[in-house]
């Protein structure tokens, strides 16, 4: 396991897990704030922006809060089931669904693949850049830490220059039509073990310990769902 540096963690970003029926209901409604405020969505979801994937085992919700507690920021992890997870078993992401010959090119035994999808960024909460930088590392680094060696994200064009500087994430192919949104979306792709190296790099290092205390304490949360994705277990129908 990685180690967090010998400095003060930074109190105003702490990654979160959503796992009771209050904190998925607040982080959705973030999500639909943020997304509908952009206008990225084509539908209207009463005030929740919810996907048949939210409620899957492989499904982890994650969130950023400040000082006051309030949402900065979140981000859905999709770890993947292992070994021809493509063919096996419906689409457990919306990245998996829309890019599935991309993906599969990916596809190796009895390695899970990490998904990231329905990243949002509050646009007025200040300090935009290190909180879209905790989000993603923080689940990044549970990707690396859920012993995915791949990871997807749906990357809309305005956002490639970052993805590939912070996250060393590369797109790959042409746009695709996403359901729910407006914008088309490519697919990036980005080895873990280096994409932990290049945000660790770019990222203060209080806000890195912070990131990393708390993923180190996320990952023992998430172990009992994880057991299930790697052994595919009573795999839920999308």
């Amino acid at each position: 396991m990685l180690h967090s540096p010998k400095v003060e963690l930074d109190s105003k970003f702490r990654l979160s897990l959503a796992e009771t029926d209050e904190e998925r209901d607040r982080l959705f409604e973030f999500r639909y704030k943020i997304f509908h405020q952009t206008g990225a969505l084509n539908t209207v979801q009463n005030g929740r922006f919810v996907d048949q994937y939210d409620a899957l085992p492989s499904s982890f919700l994650l969130y950023v809060t400040n000082e006051r507690n309030e949402i900065t920021g979140s981000v859905r992890l999709t770890v993947h089931p292992p070994a021809d997870a493509v063919t096996d078993f419906p689409p457990t992401s919306p990245e998996l669904a829309v890019f599935p010959d991309v993906i599969a090119r990916f596809v190796e035994s009895g390695v899970p693949l990490a998904g990231l999808s329905r990243l949002c960024i509050d646009p007025n909460a200040g300090q935009m850049v290190a909180i879209l930088s905790a989000v993603a590392f923080g689940a990044t680094r549970l990707g690396f830490l859920s012993g995915c060696r791949w990871l997807f994200a749906t990357v809309i064009k305005e956002h490639q220059d970052f993805y590939r500087r912070f996250a060393a994430i590369e797109s790959v192919g042409t746009e695709r039509t996403m359901p729910f949104l407006t914008s088309p979306y490519f697919l990036g792709i980005g080895n873990l073990d280096q994409m932990v190296k290049s945000c660790v790099s770019r990222m203060p290092k209080r806000i890195v310990a912070t990131i990393e205390h708390d993923t180190n304490s996320l990952i023992e949360d998430m172990k009992d769902r994880l057991d299930l994705v790697r052994e595919a277990k009573i795999w839920p129908q999308v």
